[in-house]
């Protein structure tokens, strides 16, 4: 009984680390699916569809749409494209004002990435990447 009650807890766990949670996706303005939490009336950036398929130039939107309302894109959480092998470049909106940790980890194809201007937290002149 022991047994099986551990191998259930340990699926549970592996299911929940595995897994992503979000509670929407849509389509970046690239091409790509983007899937989005809500917090605090705004978008949020969780995660993407797997790293094989995030590939080229992404452009993450300053807004999404999602049952009627539109919310602004303020977050990108931690891991969000961690392992996005084929990732090339990212546009980051000016809207973004919170980059969690490790969010491009093992981006290894990543040569650039830009903020649009008007971020009051961010800034790319100059090819800074700051």
């Amino acid at each position: 009984m022991r047994k099986h009650v551990l191998m259930v807890m340990f699926a549970l766990i592996t299911m929940v680390k595995c897994d992503y949670v979000y509670a929407f996706s849509a389509v970046a303005p690239s091409g790509q699916t983007l899937y989005y939490n809500i917090v605090g009336g705004n978008a949020q950036v969780a995660s993407h569809k797997g790293s094989a398929l995030m590939t080229g130039a992404l452009v993450i939107p300053s807004s999404v749409e999602y049952n009627g309302t539109t919310y602004a894109v303020t977050s990108i959480v931690d891991y969000a494209f961690w392992h996005c092998i084929y990732l090339t470049s990212v546009t980051i909106p000016s809207t973004v004002t919170t980059i969690g940790n490790f969010v491009f980890d093992y981006c290894w194809d990543m040569k650039s990435m830009s903020v649009e201007s008007g971020n009051t937290v961010y800034d790319s002149r100059e090819n800074c990447n700051a």
